[in-house]
């Protein structure tokens, strides 16, 4: 589908794009709540400050997407792959990420309250000054994450690869699992 397609169907009120393929599009700022994007192949994709508010992005493969400030509030991104992507101050409050993949993906300062990361593979990740406050990333893949200046309160790592994480200056809140 051309961007341009997709847009002027959007602006007419349609949600749901299955498997939409879309590169090189800017779409800053962009009111895509609800929208149904799962298994979309976006490349190159400028979501800076969209809102992506209850969206379906499962399975979606989102390769060098810029994500910076965009509201991901329960977004559902279970096995989605974000590998290397760019979130940095994004709110994904209450988000499934379950299985994603956020290898190398730019973290910083993202809010991931009550977040479910069961299995994602984070390896290389930064997390610097993120808010991890009832986390869930059992079983996640976490080797060489940078956890520094983080949030962290009920967050659980049961299960977790936690190999290499550098955990300077993280704030303990209350207790958390599955950490040594």
């Amino acid at each position: 589908m051309e961007a341009s397609d997709f847009l002027s169907r959007a602006k007419l009120g349609e949600r749901a794009f299955p498997g939409l393929v879309l590169s090189g599009i800017s779409l800053t700022g962009a009111d895509l709540k609800y929208f149904k994007l799962a298994n979309a192949q976006l490349t190159d994709v400028d979501l800076r400050g969209a809102n992506l508010t209850f969206a379906d992005l499962s399975g979606a493969k989102m390769i060098r997407c810029d994500l910076r400030g965009a509201h991901l509030f329960r977004a559902n991104l279970r096995g989605a792959d974000l590998s290397g992507a760019i979130l940095a101050g994004a709110n994904l409050h209450a988000a499934q990420l379950d299985t994603a993949v956020l290898v190398n993906a730019d973290l910083r300062a993202v809010h991931l309250t009550e977040a479910s990361l069961n299995g994602a593979k984070l390896s290389g990740a930064t997390l610097q000054g993120a808010h991890l406050t009832a986390t869930d990333f059992r079983n996640a893949n976490l080797s060489g994450a940078n956890l520094t200046e983080t949030v962290l309160s009920a967050t659980d790592f049961t299960g977790a690869n936690l190999r290499g994480v550098k955990w300077g200056n993280s704030h303990l809140l209350s207790p958390i699992r599955g950490v040594d």
